[in-house]
This record gives C-alpha cells, sequence and structure tokens, in this order.
C-alpha cells in the first residue's frame, strides 16, 4: 500500500515548515486505526461525537452479524456485481486486498481468529454522468458506531475556492505593476485512488473483511489493507493527510490552491502556469503519493 512512499522526507518537510497537525505522522507510518479515538488537531474546531460502540462490542457480537449479513437476500443490478467484481480484481492486483476468500473459515484461518467482522460492499450511482462508486458499508456494519469523532472537518470547499479566487482577483485589479499583474489560469489536480494509498493499522484489519455476493449468488471475502471508502476514521485521517500535501504546495512551492478531499484546485499567473503545474506534479512524485497527470 505504502510502496514508493517517502515518508521520512514527508515528515522531514513538514518539521521544517512547522505544520500545525504533526499528529498525521502516525497515520502514514503505523496505519489508520479504523475503531477507538484519533487525537484533535488544534487546526480543525473542537467537537466531541462519542462511539456508541468499542471495539470488544464488534468482536463479540462478530459471528451472529456476518451470519445476518451474508444470510441476507438483496437485489442487485448484474452491471453493479460485475463492476464489484472488476474493481474487486483491480484492488488484488494493486495489493489494496487480499484473497478472494469463498467461505467464513477461509478468512478465520488466514486471519487466525474467529471474531472478525464484514463490512458490505455495494454500489453508489454517482452524479449527473452514472459513475459506478463501490462503497464499504461501514456503517451496517457498525464500524463506525465505534469512532469517536474529536474535532470539526472544516473543509475548504467552493466557499473557500472561490474566496480564494476573489482575492487574487481584488490584487489584480490594484494599481501598479509587478509579478503576476497578468491574466491568471486555474486547474483541479487530484490524486489517484486516493484512500487506498493509506494502510489500515494491523491490528483493525480484522475488523475489515470486504464482502458481497458474486454473480454466481456466492458471497466472496476480501481482507482489506488500504483504507475503506465508508468509513469514518478514513475520512478524518485522509483528510488531515491531505492537508499536509496542500500545506507543501503553498507553503513550499508557493502556488495558492486548497484541498477538497483528494482534489487540489490550483492558481497560477498564465506565464508560470506550465511550471508551476510540474512543480506540482514532481513534488507529488517525490513524495510517493500517485496523482492524474493529464488535463
Amino acid at each position: 500500500v505504502l510502496e514508493g512512499k517517502q515518508l521520512l522526507l514527508w515528515k522531514a518537510l513538514l518539521e521544517k515548515y512547522e505544520y500545525d497537525d504533526m499528529g498525521v505522522v502516525p497515520f502514514m507510518f503505523e496505519g489508520v486505526k479504523l475503531v477507538g479515538v484519533q487525537d484533535a488537531p488544534s487546526c480543525y474546531p473542537p467537537l466531541l461525537r462519542p462511539a456508541t460502540l468499542v471495539a470488544e462490542d464488534l468482536q463479540a457480537s462478530a459471528v451472529w452479524r456476518r451470519r445476518a449479513a451474508i444470510g441476507r437476500s438483496m437485489q442487485a443490478d448484474p452491471t453493479h456485481v460485475e463492476h464489484l467484481e472488476t474493481t474487486a480484481a483491480e484492488e488484488l492486483q494493486l495489493g489494496f486486498l487480499e484473497g478472494p476468500f469463498s467461505n467464513e473459515t477461509e478468512v478465520t484461518n488466514y486471519l487466525g481468529r474467529n471474531d472478525w467482522c464484514v463490512v458490505r460492499r455495494f454500489v453508489l450511482v454517482q452524479g449527473a454522468e452514472m459513475k459506478l462508486r463501490p462503497i464499504d458499508d461501514c456503517l451496517e456494519a457498525q464500524l463506525n458506531h465505534a469512532f469517536t469523532v474529536t474535532s470539526y472537518l472544516k473543509l475548504q470547499d467552493i466557499d473557500y475556492i472561490t474566496g480564494l479566487a476573489l482575492k487574487i482577483a481584488e490584487c489584480l485589479t490594484q494599481k501598479g505593476a509587478g509579478p503576476g499583474i497578468e491574466p491568471w489560469l486555474g486547474k483541479c489536480l487530484d490524486l489517484s485512488k486516493a484512500y487506498k494509498q493509506m494502510a489500515i493499522h494491523p491490528s483493525n484489519r480484522h475488523l475489515a473483511v470486504i464482502f458481497f455476493h458474486g454473480q454466481d449468488g456466492a458471497p466472496k471475502f476480501f481482507v482489506a489493507n488500504s483504507l475503506m471508502f465508508g468509513a469514518s476514521a478514513a475520512v478524518y485521517s485522509f483528510n488531515r493527510v491531505s492537508r499536509s500535501l496542500w500545506f507543501l504546495l503553498n507553503k513550499m512551492l508557493c502556488i495558492p490552491c486548497g484541498v477538497f478531499y483528494d482534489d487540489f484546485p490550483m492558481f497560477s499567473p498564465e506565464s508560470q502556469s506550465d511550471d508551476a503545474d510540474a512543480a506540482a506534479s514532481q513534488l507529488l512524485d517525490l513524495l510517493g503519493w500517485r496523482h492524474a497527470k493529464t488535463g
């Protein structure tokens, strides 16, 4: 999962430029715990939403919840099932998953324990382009009930980017000449398979066994190595890590930009835009973060 990541370099740069949330380092060095309590970074407004379960509760009821989830008959669109199988095959090849396992006994033998939890994977149809996105239902699996929220994720949404663009426009309307007094361009840089570039803490992998029914109707099981799209802990940990990349883009490269999950809307004077684009991409390459390089 972390192949190619230059974690010591990333940490050293954050220390050099005095980043305000060094609590992100264990997420990359050790993996992300899916249950329990994360630290509360000062860069986000405080918010307390206590967990209603603990890991011991999940483990104690794991067998019965597995049987209920696996035995539930659910009608699925054949194209959705095909998409789930294609996605799983791709994630297996990339090392994001282990498996497939055809029954509970195989999973138990692999993990060396019987108190593992299943997380049902389904397909969500997204947006006007009807994009199919696999979701791991950590709410149904009660995994999210065992995670305590300690901060409010104040994301840099469209209001933030609009404010940044207006600030640039305001500077451009001021009298005088100088660097950057020219037309500006913008683009959105995005990470590739962003959540999958972060690992689950080894102690929590038994809580992250993904399953769905294949085209033949039989259940298929996969043990997750990477963060699941649907886990509350994944949302909070990933956003804190992506914010660290945003910090370096601004601080090191002086590129005015924002961050929203895995998207980085960037602005640059037209004469410097090619260099800014190349520099941002090179920094992510040096740190080992896969990202889209076209468009």
